[in-house]
């Protein structure tokens, strides 16, 4: 059973690529073009980076891409986990 969501993050593919690594906690990957691949058999997880957008606030342009996640294998606590720990190595600060 597979299981697919997707998050708008604000942040550009180069921010995206600089952080995924350590996001994975040194799992490897393929990445091809704007689709990367996590391959842990019987477990697969695609990501997939739309086009990049911009997300205008006054005069203030900050950078939006939508991401795709595809779990292949995981069970849907295994997809929380990973997720729950994806999303806080792309926290940022606010106020």
């Amino acid at each position: 059973m597979a299981i697919q969501m997707t998050r708008e993050m604000g942040l550009s593919h180069r921010e995206f690529l600089r952080t995924l690594p350590r996001a994975l906690e040194g799992r490897g990957y393929q990445r091809d073009g704007n689709t990367i691949v996590i391959d842990e058999p019987p477990r697969r997880l695609t990501i997939h980076l739309a086009c990049e957008e911009k997300r205008q606030i006054a005069l203030l342009q900050l950078p939006v891409t939508r991401v795709t996640f595809a779990f292949s294998g995981y069970t849907e606590a295994e997809t929380d986990a990973f997720m729950q720990r994806f999303t806080r190595y792309f926290q940022r600060g606010g106020g």
